[in-house]
């Protein structure tokens, strides 16, 4: 069932969020003052994706490495529109030189719009794809440990019969020949063993000196073009269209008559539900206990030690990271507007976002 919100979510209800909020907020007048904006945004998901991925290989316990990948997606992405916006609402009202800033409140739910654009055009590209490929993985494991233990428990019965069997013939061969006979006769009678005695894995030809051929060596993958399609079809989800033509559209004269159309409140009125919908998600995930698998036991669950190191690179590390990032662009006359950099600041002290857990529900 949340499986199923979670699709409905972010197929139809976060589009919406996204294309009505973005909208109002952003136009092409200031889109184009706002370029710091998304270039740090940028540069600091970059910056985060790596300082994740190797402080998790660093910091993590061996048996939870297989959580990197959400480590360093969790670090890299903060959540970049209500916190801060939240947090400058405030301020706007009680710091004076904020309250002596014509711009106000607009002016800092564009920047924070703005910000978290990227955050989430990264989620649901990069973020999307990790998870996407974390999950294969991981289903593979699980594919593979299954197969090897049925292979086991049905070749189990003939294993010594079938070692015993292929070491006589192949004893009889060497003494017909000789301890440096002809090598070809004992070749030839292990092929009648493997012929004669099925449990014996195909791999096992090769063991015993039996000869295959290259094609049999090699597994034929997917080709470069289905590759491509894939990665395609992977980064253009429902989210990430609807950021694309959210763009489109709060640069086009279309913008007016769209703000002051119904269908702007039927989006708006839609997109309304959606962080409902997630907070019930995270609720509903939180109880839920997973059940042990083959291939990660108890040791799949994130331990604690985990969640405090994933908390301490995102809160700490991180921060520290981009605000020596965003003090450079100030020292370097890229970013010059106090307003802007103060909710940069706060971008870097802002937790996870909550769209990665949408993004993993439907991975």
């Amino acid at each position: 069932l949340w499986k199923d919100m979670g699709r409905l979510n972010v197929e139809l209800l976060n589009p919406c969020l996204i294309m009505s909020a973005f909208i109002k907020g952003i136009d092409g007048e200031r889109l184009g003052e706002l370029w710091a904006v998304p270039a740090l945004a940028g540069l600091l998901a970059t910056v985060w994706l790596a300082v994740g991925a190797i402080g998790a290989r660093l910091i993590l316990a061996r048996d939870q490495q297989h959580f990197v990948t959400f480590a360093a997606t969790s670090v890299a992405f903060p959540n970049g529109f209500a916190i801060p916006f939240t947090l400058m609402i405030g301020l706007n009202q009680q710091v004076p030189w904020l309250i002596s800033d014509s711009r106000g409140s607009d002016f800092s739910a564009a920047v924070c719009m703005l910000f978290s654009l990227i955050t989430l055009l990264g989620i649901w590209s990069i973020g999307y794809v990790l998870f996407g490929r974390a999950a294969e993985r991981e289903k593979a494991a699980e594919s593979i440990m299954e197969a090897k233990e049925a292979s086991d428990l049905e070749q189990l019965p003939m294993e010594d019969s079938s070692s015993s069997s292929a070491e006589k013939v192949t004893d009889a061969a060497l003494g017909a020949n000789g301890s440096d006979g002809d090598s070809a006769h004992a070749v030839q009678c292990e092929q009648v063993v493997i012929q004669t005695n099925p449990s014996l894995p195909a791999s096992g030809a090769a063991t015993i000196g039996v000869p295959r051929s290259d094609s049999s060596l090699q597994e034929k993958g997917p080709s470069r073009m289905a590759k491509v399609r894939r990665a395609v079809k992977e980064i253009l989800n429902p989210v990430m269209i609807s950021m694309m033509a959210a763009i489109g559209l709060a640069v086009s004269p279309l913008r007016t008559p769209f703000l002051q159309s119904p269908v702007y409140e039927l989006v708006k009125s839609m997109g309304d539900a959606s962080v409902p919908l997630v907070l019930l998600q995270m609720g509903a995930n939180m109880t839920h206990v997973p059940a042990p698998t083959k291939t990660g036991g108890t040791a799949k669950r994130l331990s604690i030690r985990s969640a405090v190191s994933i908390v301490f690179l995102r809160m700490v590390v991180c921060n520290a990271v981009g605000c020596g990032i965003i003090w450079s662009f100030l020292n370097a006359g890229f970013l010059s507007d106090r307003h802007v950099a103060l909710i940069m600041y706060m971008q870097c002290a802002s937790p996870t976002a909550a769209n990665l857990m949408l993004v993993s529900s439907v991975t």
